[in-house]
């Protein structure tokens, strides 16, 4: 961070928004612009309730592998002990 203010340029970017009290000092005083992309396509998230979202992660993967489910596999998790067990 402390090298990117030699740069002319920089971009940070979230698909996240930020509350104003979680944004690192280091680039609280940077300009915050939201992007509005053209051409969006709605998707259809689906919430899959597990009480062992492992279990539930592993038999989704498995059955995408094995032909029993098509399309694109997306899970928002925020661990990576979680993703190793899934992997």
């Amino acid at each position: 961070m402390e090298y990117s203010r030699e740069f002319k340029k920089v971009t940070y970017m979230t698909a996240t928004p930020i509350e104003d009290e979680f944004i690192l000092t280091e680039i609280k005083d940077l300009p915050v612009v939201e992007i509005q992309w053209a051409n969006v396509t709605t998707v259809n998230v689906q919430p899959i309730p597990a009480n062992k979202p492992i279990i539930a992660v592993r038999n989704l993967i498995k059955n995408t592998i094995a032909g029993k489910m098509f399309g694109n596999l997306h899970f928002f998790v925020n661990s990576v002990e979680f993703i190793a067990d899934a992997i």
